[in-house]
């Protein structure tokens, strides 16, 4: 297995770089991304050791712009979507659901809802099916075995806590 290569690099160069980053940091005065031009982690984000620790850019940018530690449970948010950029003035802090709401209204993630779910093996047409006729009276046991699921999950369906995007009224002649 390949090592990370920042770990590999003699601790001039490492004190060098965090340098390098502080220098680039106090002197950005635009709203434009601020890019870290050196090592990445796998999911894009900079990267930096200090103290023979490996540190997000972005998060020591934001606790340097706060004055503080980013707190306890709660994350460096992008509102530029550029995972390398570390300009304090698009970072904020937030939960990790604020983020992934945003991420996903900014269109930078798919919403899996539904069908697109790899983990359901329902489709809308069946979970239109049960919740209909759920809501209209039948035994949820019989529907979870009709439909070779779990009677909690039928429960779910009718009361929208699953599949909440399917609308379905009880049409008693229907």
């Amino acid at each position: 297995m390949l090592r990370n290569a920042i770990t590999v690099l003699p601790y001039r160069y490492m004190e060098k770089l965090e340098n390098q980053f502080y220098a680039m940091l106090l002197n950005h005065s635009s709203d434009e991304c601020l890019l870290w031009p050196y090592s990445t982690n796998k999911w894009g984000y900079g990267k930096l050791m200090i103290n023979r620790k490996i540190i997000s850019t972005h998060r020591l940018a934001l606790a340097h712009s706060l004055g503080r530690p980013i707190a306890d449970g709660l994350i460096a948010m992008h509102s530029c979507d550029v995972r390398h950029c570390f300009n304090p003035r698009h970072l904020s802090e937030g939960t990790y659901s604020q983020n992934m709401r945003a991420c996903i209204s900014r269109g930078r993630r798919p919403n899996c809802q539904g069908e697109r779910s790899k983990r359901n093996k329902l489709t809308e047409a069946q979970v239109h099916e049960i919740k209909r006729r759920a809501l209209c009276g039948e035994a949820q046991a019989a529907l979870a075995r009709e439909f070779a699921i779990n009677q909690s999950i039928v429960s779910r369906i009718k009361s929208g806590e699953r599949w909440g995007h399917i609308r379905v009224a009880c049409h008693a002649n229907t």
